[in-house]
């Protein structure tokens, strides 16, 4: 019996749904925007905060898309049917680990790196250059303060060195030509993914389910915040807040 090759998965970051209920209150408010012409071709006035960082930036390469709610990808993530899983940045991700085999690249190896059998170190995202997509979906350039400790390495520099190793040839001669790439890239998928498609609501229902609003510390989302000292120390003073009866 021949057995069926797993295949190698690259996670940028993911974010989850906290309800059954939830793509039923998704698209019941993008339904009624569309219809008095609140989302629009020019402006879209429905945006999500999503619990990773680098979520935003995998809905804008096409890394992360789903058209009924479920994204495969992560089920076949923790149905074990990748051999090679490539932890790219990626600190928040429930993953049980089976025979994987695991590459964390990263700046403050968090839970990513726990499991890792290989760790590729990287600079932090205020030691290289680069653009990066905020909570809005916009483009934004961003420049480095300092330079990466020890043997880290910029992430585009790594991913270069790992294709020139397995390709013979690097993927790009120089950021220029790597940021230029991008750009044409990023406007391409604009153009293709500009249909603008009409919300679906008829097959979904809103279960009987108590909605809860998880508390989630948004600001501990992010690996560097989790790795300081002045944040945790801001999150234990905010934990052991009491009340004095002067707050109003």
């Amino acid at each position: 019996m021949i057995k069926e090759a797993k295949k190698p998965l690259i996670i940028f970051g993911q974010s989850s749904l906290k309800s059954k209920s939830a793509k039923y209150i998704f698209e019941s408010i993008k339904s009624f925007l569309k219809i008095n012409g609140k989302i629009t071709d020019e402006w879209n006035s429905l945006n999500i905060i999503s619990e990773n960082a680098s979520t935003v930036g995998s809905f804008d390469l096409g890394l992360y898309r789903t058209e009924d709610g479920s994204n495969e990808i992560l089920k076949d993530l923790e149905n074990h049917k990748f051999e090679i899983v490539y932890l790219l940045g990626a600190d928040s991700l429930k993953f049980k680990k089976d025979n994987e085999f695991i590459i964390y690249q990263g700046s403050h190896g968090d839970k990513g790196a726990e499991m890792a059998d290989i760790i590729l170190p990287s600079a932090a995202y205020t030691e290289q250059n680069g653009y990066f997509t905020n909570i809005e979906g916009k483009l934004q350039k961003a420049y480095k303060a300092s330079y990466p400790p020890g043997e880290a390495k910029e992430d585009w520099q790594i991913i270069n060195e790992l294709a020139e190793v397995m390709n013979h040839r690097k993927l790009f001669n120089d950021k220029d030509e790597l940021d230029s790439s991008l750009l044409n890239q990023i406007n391409l998928y604009l153009e293709k993914d500009a249909s603008n498609k009409a919300s679906n609501v008829e097959n979904l229902k809103l279960d009987e389910e108590i909605l809860n609003i998880i508390n989630e510390d948004y600001y501990f989302s992010n690996v560097i915040a989790r790795a300081s000292k002045t944040m945790i120390e801001c999150k234990n003073a905010k934990t052991n807040f009491k009340l004095t009866g002067t707050e109003g």
